[in-house]
């Protein structure tokens, strides 16, 4: 797995963690540089969504 990727998965892991223990936030922002960025953001929450 790509260095890249795994810090992603990782990010949203801990979102998602942090989400499930503390309901006080209404929105979380990734913010991406770039197309390519948010595509690879979009696919490891889908793979995160699907699991």
């Amino acid at each position: 797995m790509a260095k890249g990727k795994l810090k992603r998965k990782i990010a949203i892991a801990e979102v998602h963690k942090f989400l499930h223990k503390h309901n006080s936030l209404e929105q979380v922002i990734f913010v991406c540089f770039g197309q390519s960025a948010y595509d690879s953001y979009l696919r490891v929450m889908q793979e995160f969504t699907e699991s």
